[in-house]
């Protein structure tokens, strides 16, 4: 069944933007409120989102407070799962019939879509994830805690730093085939990449931004989307992946506070 997403529109002149740009995507701010950018901005519903992944071509995955959800570019709903638990982050599998979700005490669950069952994973994971992402092929989960970066195996439940040295974390993103992760910090928005298994980040650009950035990966996974900000207006910017160009995309005017955000694709 299909749900439509309640949308706001916001009215005020100075948020209608006057790009060129056809890029479309959704943000959450530091209040954990969601909004969509498609020319103008929206706000999408009064619910608390903790944060946002593009899990394959259009299909979107938000942590909410109280739930996961799937949703699709149309912000039709394709998914919900209500576990009666606050959620602090979720990350869910390719075939999307696989939910695992932290609860506000650090606690790691498991939720089969197809048989309806949750599994107690007997795994208290601290410092608490903020952000959670899935890599279903070497089954791990890999999470920040605005700190540090950590791998979780799930066959072994081994809990494992992956940054030796504590860096302001704001976002990261997995990149499968190249077995990277991408991460962003939360000050000046430096990104950094680091390799499954070295341990060692590696500094790949400096946005020098106001109020850190947030990192977005394309579907084809070529490009890498990123916010600068220079304390009253947001940009968003694209690394791509291949030669390592910076290209300028659009400005968000007036806009000043993304924590997450998804480019959706058009």
């Amino acid at each position: 069944m299909l749900i439509s997403l309640w949308v706001i529109s916001i009215g005020c002149g100075r948020l209608v933007n006057t790009n060129t740009s056809e890029l479309n995507l959704i943000y959450i701010n530091h209040m954990e409120d969601m909004y969509e950018y498609n020319g103008r901005i929206s706000k999408l519903n009064h619910k608390k989102a903790q944060n946002i992944h593009l899990l394959s071509l259009n299909k979107l995955h938000v942590s909410m407070e109280s739930s996961v959800e799937i949703m699709d570019n149309e912000g039709n709903l394709l998914f919900y799962y209500e576990p009666g638990k606050t959620i602090a982050s979720s990350a869910i599998n390719n075939k999307k019939n696989e939910v695992y979700y932290v609860n506000e005490n650090g606690a790691l669950f498991l939720y089969n879509y197809e048989t309806n069952h949750t599994t107690n994973v007997d795994i208290q994971l601290y410092p608490i994830p903020k952000q959670m992402l899935f890599d279903e092929l070497n089954q791990s989960i890999y999470y920040h805690d605005n700190e540090s970066i950590y791998e979780l195996n799930l066959k072994s439940l081994r809990l494992s730093k992956l940054i030796k040295d504590n860096i302001p974390i704001q976002s990261i993103v997995y990149h499968k085939n190249k077995k990277v992760i991408y991460f962003s910090t939360s000050v000046s928005g430096k990104i950094y990449q680091i390799d499954i298994g070295n341990g060692r980040p590696k500094l790949i650009h400096q946005p020098m931004s106001a109020k850190g950035a947030a990192l977005s990966l394309d579907s084809d996974k070529n490009i890498l989307y990123f916010s600068r900000s220079n304390g009253r207006d947001i940009q968003i910017q694209s690394m791509d992946l291949i030669n390592e160009s910076i290209h300028h995309n659009l400005t968000l005017f007036n806009v000043n506070d993304i924590r997450y955000f998804v480019v959706k694709d058009v």
